[in-house]
């Protein structure tokens, strides 16, 4: 072979060894450094599963604790929550008359109004007449609205009367409408009343 030809063939082989050391080189960044990287990502997602893995067992332990409490409050709904056949009047009546004593407000009257019937419920009225201080009114109707009955203050009216007399200083007259509520029986018609 003479010169000339030995020139071009040593270029060729130049770059054919420039290509295989480019090729070893990038096979040792792949097999050396890239592993190192892939190992720091490994641990950074075996750090992010093992959170996440926490997160969700005290997620789990919320959710246990949120089923057992509604649990317990469906328990409490069974036994206390419903709603009863017919109203207790009698004993709720007796019981307004113990706290209007027992609070210092005095009963004028009572007298049943007309009852509503809505699907599923009836609603007894009553328009119920006190007399008292504002203080002893507000705890009277406080009391009323936190009884273990099923019974509201469905309206209010307060008449200041126009001057004191001798066994009233001046109390205002607080005229109630207390509903009682109750199931209603399957015959009933909605929208009665």
């Amino acid at each position: 072979m003479d010169a000339k030809t030995r020139w071009p063939l040593r270029l060729i082989d130049a770059g054919g060894g420039s290509f295989v050391g480019a090729c070893l080189i990038a096979f040792l960044y792949v097999s050396v450094v890239q592993t190192e990287t892939n190992a720091t990502d490994a641990r950074r997602f075996a750090k992010a599963i093992a959170l996440t893995q926490q997160r969700l067992a005290q997620a789990e332990a919320t959710l246990r604790r949120h089923r057992d409490a509604l649990a317990a409050y469906e328990q409490r709904l069974a036994a206390n929550g419903r709603l009863p056949q017919s109203a207790p009047v009698e004993p709720f009546f007796r019981y307004l008359s113990e706290i209007a004593d027992h609070g210092n407000v005095r009963v004028i009257g009572h007298r049943p109004l007309t009852p509503r019937t809505y699907p599923g419920l009836v609603e007894q009225r009553f328009s119920y007449d006190v007399t008292g201080s504002f203080p002893n009114l507000a705890l009277f109707l406080r009391t009323i609205e936190r009884s273990d009955f099923w019974a509201d203050v469905a309206y209010l009216k307060i008449d200041r009367p126009s001057r004191a007399t001798a066994d009233n200083a001046a109390d205002p007259t607080v005229n109630l409408t207390i509903s009682m509520f109750s199931a209603a029986p399957d015959d009933a018609s909605p929208g009665s009343g």
